[in-house]
C-alpha cells in the first residue's frame, strides 16, 4: 500500500470533524472522509455527522481545497458536475483499494 493510500486509511479509520457555516450561518458538522487528488488539484470529501434535509445515506460534499498565501486551507465549491463526478470516482476506487488490502 502506498503512503497516499495509508494516509487516507487513517483519514477513514479516524474521522476529522469540520464545521462548515451556510448561507444562513447555520453551522453543519461533517466528517472529513477522504482526500482525492484529481488532474493536480487536491479535493476534500466530507459526509454529515447529523442527519440534514436533502442528503440521502452515502451522499458526500466535495469541495477543491484552496490554500492561501498564509497556508491556510479552505474549500472552494465545484460549479463543474463533470469534475464533481470524476472525483467521485477517484473516491470510490481508492475505497475499493482500501478495502481489498
Amino acid at each position: 500500500m502506498s503512503d497516499d493510500m495509508k494516509n487516507i486509511y487513517e483519514l477513514m479509520k479516524e474521522y476529522e470533524v469540520i464545521v462548515l457555516e451556510d448561507e444562513e450561518g447555520n453551522e453543519e458538522e461533517f466528517y472529513e472522509i477522504a482526500r482525492v487528488t484529481y488532474e493536480g488539484k487536491d479535493y476534500i470529501c466530507l459526509e454529515p455527522v447529523n442527519e440534514i434535509e436533502g442528503f440521502e445515506e452515502g451522499d458526500l460534499l466535495i469541495y477543491e481545497i484552496i490554500t492561501n498565501e498564509n497556508g491556510d486551507e479552505g474549500f472552494k465549491t465545484i460549479e463543474d458536475e463533470e469534475v464533481i463526478e470524476s472525483v467521485f470516482q477517484e473516491f470510490l476506487k481508492l475505497q475499493e483499494e482500501i478495502e481489498n488490502d
